[in-house]
């Protein structure tokens, strides 16, 4: 299919002088922000669309840019999403459009591409899983699972991979990362980070749907939401899984609360920052009863997480003109009040003097990412015994102004992957089996991505020491169920929103007015 020819061409361009350019053609369900093949963005895969991509495509050949305005519509060009846009791409845009418009046959992008025909061999000795996340828990899974499957001891192995930059330093540029994965033809399941996992789950190049080997969506009803869209393709593959989830919230410290807010139970903190609009209040509340010497929190990554979150608007206008979401401008405006009112921190969240900072009364709470709430040792950065430390169980944990998540790790099948039979029954005991997700929880501390067991936890939670006993399982249950995901947006869209909080906050701290930011005129060469 790759290979077209110009012949291919021209007659691609007959059929499309001959098709008209008013008739709707048939739109799937669900997406709302994002339709394959929809370059053009008005809601349906038309003729107008297989015009765009056939000019697109010439224009590649004479080596012009595209003529698309945006991302987006290269994101929705490239329907065998393998990440290179060629002739094969407008062909199956036309195929599509004819199939289900013109012939009135409802075919399905898969039918068109050839994925309807996907399998996974099972000819493998070995099953290899690469991962660049968190091995202890990889180590747990393993052991526990040749434990549970003596016949396949010897037959799992993990290999750790880094990807050094030109420093010497873990890599995070994900282009790097896709080219390893692309050609490390030996693997069978790769375990990343959400945000290495999220570029490679939307390239059929580099992830397999995990219904290719034989899960159905009943397997994971118990699953928190927000993980299985962050593992689902845009285009609506389930391709990602996780063994755990991490719902986040706003840790503040009990003493200072009481002093300067008069708060005494979590339920009346969360009264006061249950959303931006009163957390933004109570800000200004501590930071003129403490007279300057104390604030609400630190403005770093941990507000970020957040916020990017629950982002539900795209980075562009019915004209496919980039422009910056209202909810963005919010969050910037938000911000740069924050700031300039004094209502952060000085310090930012691991930073060299972090800790410093967390045994003064320079904060009185800020945003935690659920692996510090892992434990009494984990909870408070630092060494040493943690009953040693400052503050120790005068913390106290609460949602804050939303629901959110911070940093998952997935399990995702390699296109290379030849054990069908052993990485079936390897994701299906750390995202299905109960039993041995309550064994790897009861070994790791993880949160599970499984509402049905968290809740039996919950049942049974004893609290939290360093949280003056406080019982948050069910708390995390309720925010894991809550949690938003990036799904609405395009892998384009998620880009800009995180380059922006960077940028706005070096435009507060150079003095920069925000509202220059909103000036984008961005002219792209795609």
């Amino acid at each position: 299919m790759k290979n077209m020819t110009k012949r291919s061409v021209s007659l691609i361009s007959a059929i499309l002088l001959c098709a008209g350019s008013t008739v709707s053609a048939f739109a799937e369900a669900g997406q709302d922000l994002y339709l394959r093949g929809d370059i053009n963005r008005d809601g349906a895969v038309t003729v107008e669309d297989a015009q765009l991509a056939l000019v697109a495509y010439t224009n590649t050949v004479a080596e012009k840019p595209t003529g698309f305005k945006h991302p987006v519509q290269m994101e929705a060009a490239n329907v065998l999403c393998d990440n290179e846009f060629d002739v094969a791409d407008v062909q199956c845009i036309l195929k599509y459009y004819v199939e289900n418009t013109v012939s009135k046959r409802t075919v399905t992008w898969d039918q068109v591409t050839g994925r309807d025909k996907l399998t996974v061999p099972d000819t493998g000795e070995e099953l290899v899983i690469r991962a660049a996340t968190n091995y202890y828990d990889l180590e747990v899974m393993i052991r526990q699972f040749t434990e549970r499957h003596p016949e396949y001891k010897g037959k799992v192995r993990a290999e750790y991979l880094s990807l050094p930059d030109e420093n010497g330093a873990a890599s995070w540029k994900p282009e790097e990362w896709e080219e390893y994965i692309e050609k490390a033809e030996d693997t069978d399941i790769f375990y990343m980070d959400k945000w290495f996992m999220f570029n490679c789950v939307n390239n059929d190049t580099l992830s397999f749907p995990v219904s290719a080997l034989g899960f159905t969506d009943s397997d994971f009803a118990n699953m928190y939401p927000y993980t299985l869209e962050i593992g689902t393709s845009l285009n609506g593959d389930l391709k990602a899984l996780t063994a755990t989830a991490t719902p986040s919230g706003f840790i503040y410290r009990t003493d200072l609360a009481e002093k300067y807010l008069g708060v005494k139970t979590p339920a009346e903190m969360q009264k006061l920052i249950g959303s931006w609009e009163d957390f933004e209040k109570t800000a200004k509340t501590v930071r003129d009863k403490s007279e300057g010497k104390t604030a609400l929190t630190e403005g770093g990554i941990g507000m970020d997480n957040a916020v990017l979150c629950n982002l539900t608007e795209p980075w562009f206008d019915e004209n496919l003109k980039e422009t910056v979401p209202e909810q963005l401008r919010q969050v910037a405006s938000r911000y740069e009040s924050f700031s300039r009112n004094g209502y952060l921190c000085d310090d930012y969240m691991f930073s060299e003097s972090w800790e410093d900072t967390l045994q003064s009364d320079a904060l009185l709470g800020y945003f935690i990412p659920n692996w510090l709430l892992k434990d009494d040792l984990l909870f408070i950065p630092g060494f040493g015994d943690v009953e040693d430390r400052p503050f120790y169980g005068k913390y106290n944990l609460v949602q804050g102004p939303a629901a959110y998540h911070w940093s998952d790790q997935y399990l995702f099948v390699s296109p290379h992957c030849d054990n069908k039979t052993l990485a079936y029954e390897f994701l299906s005991e750390f995202t299905v089996n109960e039993e041995t997700m309550t064994a790897f929880a009861n070994e790791t501390g993880d949160f599970l991505n499984n509402s049905s067991v968290m809740k039996k936890f919950a049942a049974s939670d004893k609290g939290t020491a360093s949280l003056g006993g406080q019982k948050i399982i069910g708390l995390l249950d309720e925010i894991a169920a809550a949690s938003h995901s990036l799904k609405e947006y395009t892998p384009a869209c998620e880009n800009l929103s995180s380059t922006f909080m960077f940028e706005v906050r070096e435009a507060v701290e150079n003095g920069t007015p925000i509202e220059d930011l909103y000036q984008r005129e961005v002219e792209y060469v795609l």
